[in-house]
């Protein structure tokens, strides 16, 4: 799949000159229809790509995928809501026979409880601010001064965020962070060390905070900033799961190639790692 963000469907070319099938992230429709003039706004954005909804697919949410991982320790399957999906497909063929906002008539009620979800789960500042604070002094706690010093001379181009973001301690970050949650530790461990949505959501958060303490953003910055920033990355999540990600935004296409390469070293050196404790554990009759 590739994977637009929410500002770029308007620009998706059409129809597309290959096979290629689009994922719908459910935090880009949230975006697209957060604002009050949300129905207009939407059937244009969706305008494009109403014209090919066969090879449009909307995403599970985050959360559920998290939720589907951390219950039986194996990377999800399919990142793909099919029902939600089948019911999408008919919203774009609305918009194709030039319905505008009147294609939004038959969901408007469900359209404006989601509005209201979002604004108090996914859009709510002061919480999404706590986050992102609560991360920063977390790096804080784990980086030296002198460290501090090299990352900000570089910020995001320094070796030493590549370094910060693909150590062995980014396992334990991601296992601790979910340790709460989940009974099973063994599932916990298969997640935190080898590749799954839960590392990668995990990852992109931590590249989200420590770029933020390498440019030394201050106090004065809007809650809005933050809560922006924390979709940017969920956007970076699910590109990182998928064939390619579409955005005109050149700070979420570096950090998802740095990421890219951050998951490639961690996981080669644990599998690495594992492979010798296998040996060994066989050469020891285990």
């Amino acid at each position: 799949y590739i994977v637009p963000d929410q500002n770029q469907f308007r620009w998706i070319e059409s129809p597309p000159n290959d096979s290629s099938q689009f994922l719908v992230l459910d935090i880009a429709l949230a975006e697209m229809l957060k604002g009050n003039d949300w129905d207009y706004v939407a059937s244009k954005s969706l305008l494009v790509i109403s014209q090919f909804p066969d090879r449009v697919f909307v995403s599970k949410c985050a959360g559920q995928i998290l939720r589907e991982e951390l219950a039986t320790g194996n990377p999800v399957q399919s990142l793909v809501d099919e029902a939600v999906s089948g019911e999408f497909r008919k919203l774009l063929l609305e918009i194709e026979a030039g319905k505008g906002v009147s294609s939004f008539d038959a969901i408007r009620i469900k359209v404006e409880k989601a509005r209201a979800d979002s604004a108090v789960e996914r859009f709510n500042g002061s919480a999404n601010t706590a986050i992102v604070k609560r991360m920063i002094s977390a790096w804080k706690e784990e980086i030296s001064e002198s460290d501090l010093k090299r990352l900000r001379r570089k910020r995001i181009q320094s070796p030493l965020f590549l370094q910060l973001l693909s150590d062995g301690a980014m396992v334990k970050t991601i296992y601790d962070i979910f340790a709460s949650e989940v009974e099973n530790k063994v599932n916990l461990q298969k997640l935190a060390l080898f590749p799954s949505f839960c590392s990668l959501y995990i990852m992109s958060l931590c590249s989200l905070s420590l770029e933020w303490l390498a440019n030394g953003f201050g106090k004065d910055v809007q809650e809005e900033k933050h809560t922006n920033d924390l979709v940017d990355m969920e956007f970076v999540t699910f590109g990182l799961c998928c064939a390619a990600f579409s955005s005109r935004e050149p700070r979420n296409m570096n950090l998802l190639s740095i990421l890219r390469e951050a998951s490639k070293r961690l996981w080669s050196r644990n599998r690495e790692d594992y492979l010798q404790l296998f040996k060994a554990d066989l050469e020891a009759g285990n």
